[in-house]
């Protein structure tokens, strides 16, 4: 009975750790990014993370107007299967309140918004419910767009940091799990005074 219930534990712990492996492999990088038709560059850079550590990422600007295409590749570097559930973009939700570049579409006719926006964090999260083969990959592109800040009176600069976008959550074996991208994105805008500041 106890050689029973240990093969059984082993069995278990085997599966867990095959699908953990399995959703490991599976890693979201930076393809491109083009704003107003403009590539912009993918360079190294410094205020991304909160070490200080100079980073890759892109830096651009936000300002009324701007529109931006991104492209992320996600790469299974393993061998087995795995389904890519939804890829989860925090604080890029659309939205007056939030930030001043949000996720606004992705580029499937059927889908022109995210199909969920969690209002605790800000997240544009958009479904994939696609799988990607051992040694593949799929690209996905995803449309930004200025959005204006609630408040008129933001008359200051300012830069935010995305890094580690998205976060992609994929299943293997009925297991899931969530995994950071490599993809950041440092986002610099000149503040405007409105009509009703004082």
């Amino acid at each position: 009975m106890l050689a029973a219930t240990a093969l059984v534990v082993v069995a278990v712990v085997g599966w867990i750790v095959l699908a953990a492996t399995a959703r490991g492999a599976i890693v979201a990088v930076p393809k491109s990014l083009t704003c107003g038709d403009v590539p912009v560059t993918y360079d190294i850079l410094g205020g991304i993370n909160d070490d200080g550590v100079p980073t890759p990422a892109f830096e651009l600007t936000a300002e009324p107007g701007t529109k931006c295409s991104l492209t992320i590749v996600i790469v299974n570097t393993g061998s087995r299967a795995v389904h890519v559930d939804t890829m989860e973009f925090p604080e890029l939700t659309p939205g007056p309140s939030r930030g001043h570049l949000v996720m606004v579409s992705r580029d499937l006719e059927s889908d022109t918004a995210p199909e969920r926006d969690d209002d605790a964090t800000g997240s544009a999260i958009f479904s994939i419910d696609q799988d990607v083969r051992g040694h593949a990959s799929m690209a996905r592109r995803f449309e930004l767009a200025y959005r204006a800040p609630i408040s008129t009176c933001q008359d200051e600069d300012y830069s935010e940091a995305h890094h580690g976008i998205p976060l992609v959550r994929t299943s293997s074996l009925g297991l899931s799990g969530t995994t950071k991208g490599a993809v950041n994105l440092l986002i610099r805008g000149t503040g405007v005074a409105g009509s009703d500041c004082g």
